[in-house]
């Protein structure tokens, strides 16, 4: 049953969007941002990696980290405080 929602419903599109992620660089363009920022990330993300976020720290000016320890790519479900966190941020 979890198959049938999980499953891409065309799989040409599915391929042409998997292509385009890997060939995707934002690194040149992240000096353009310019609003506060607030990368959060796991330190067991194996979907862009560990060191993505310190990657986008680099390129954005005054940007704030925040790792999770433990936890991967899919924060916001997998931490209870996610919601929380940013909120506070914001609030700042």
């Amino acid at each position: 049953m979890l198959a049938r929602f999980t499953k891409p419903h065309n799989y040409d599109r599915f391929c042409k969007n998997a292509y385009a992620i890997l060939n995707f660089d934002a690194r040149p363009i992240l000096s353009k941002i310019k609003c506060p920022s607030y990368i959060m990330s796991g330190n067991c993300d194996n979907t862009v990696g560990n060191d993505s976020p310190y990657k986008l720290n680099e390129g954005i000016v005054g940007s704030e980290v925040l790792i999770f320890d433990g936890l991967g790519h899919g924060l916001f479900e997998e931490d209870k405080d996610f919601y929380n966190k940013v909120l506070e941020y914001c609030n700042r």
